[in-house]
């Protein structure tokens, strides 16, 4: 993203649009937000849509981070206890958000 527009980078991968036949928010070009059947807050990348693996690494990066601040963490449905959701992310793999003290409270 490097040489860009602060606002053009801005306008293509943070502007919301909501998907109403497959009910998903996009999160500009690649990044997708879904509530699961289970009620689980998904989030994963379109991988056929525009952006290489830089730019999916770069975006990851900011999203797991935010998360965090928040209290937030994504959770890989088959390997609960995942410490790469960067590189799971990047890879397409679908993950759900879960609060951070749900986890700790839920290991004692």
């Amino acid at each position: 993203m490097s040489g860009r527009a602060a606002r053009d980078v801005a306008r293509e991968y943070w502007g919301f649009a909501y998907e109403p036949t497959a009910d998903t928010i996009s999160l500009g070009a690649l990044l997708k937000v879904s509530p699961g059947t289970d009620l689980r807050v998904w989030l994963s990348f379109d991988l056929g849509t525009g952006g290489g693996e830089p730019e999916r690494r770069e975006l990851s990066a900011l999203a797991v981070n935010a998360l965090a601040t928040a209290g937030l963490h994504l959770v890989c449905p088959s390997e609960s206890q995942s410490t790469n959701t960067v590189e799971r992310l990047v890879r397409g793999e679908a993950l759900y958000v879960e609060s951070t003290t749900a986890e700790a409270t839920s290991a004692e």
